[in-house]
């Protein structure tokens, strides 16, 4: 059995490295948005608010890792998943946006995956997909406001 003080230990390394694993997510406020106060060795988004990595997949030699993001502004909102590529997970490019917000719609959390034997019959054998699966948040101009949805969006170019 454990003691109260095994588990405070316990419980202070895990909220020690869940804040350490957010600061890098979230990176840094806009005053200090230059590549100077940007991590060398981890993603970050060259500007704005990110959060949640929504996939990390390897194809044809390139890492792609998707994450939550607001393309316009520095604090939640606006979301939408943004996109970096690397070829060895220690230098990386910011793409653009992978699936933009609009007047309708925000995109939330999910996940992607190649579609490596073309099951899903978006792509082709020799240029399969990435198939993304996430959550829809619609707004008031939707007309339904509150209401969420799981969704799919596919690539085959890269």
């Amino acid at each position: 059995m454990r003691t109260t003080s095994q588990l405070s230990r316990r419980a202070r390394t895990w909220v020690t490295a869940l804040v350490a694993a957010a600061l890098v997510m979230v990176g840094l406020p806009a005053s200090a948005d230059t590549s100077q106060h940007r991590p060398a060795y981890h993603f970050s988004a060259s500007k704005n608010w990110l959060n949640d990595p929504n996939g990390l997949v390897f194809h044809k030699g390139v890492y792609h890792l998707f994450f939550q993001h607001n393309p316009i502004g520095t604090g939640w909102g606006n979301m939408s998943w943004g996109h970096a590529t690397s070829k060895d997970l220690v230098h990386w490019t910011e793409q653009p946006v992978a699936i933009p917000f609009d007047a309708n719609e925000g995109v939330f959390s999910g996940s992607v995956v190649v579609d490596q034997e073309n099951r899903s019959g978006l792509g082709t054998a020799q240029n399969p997909p990435m198939v993304a699966i996430y959550t829809s948040a619609y707004t008031a101009a939707s007309g339904r406001d509150g209401i969420q949805a799981q969704s799919l969006a596919y690539s085959t170019t890269r």
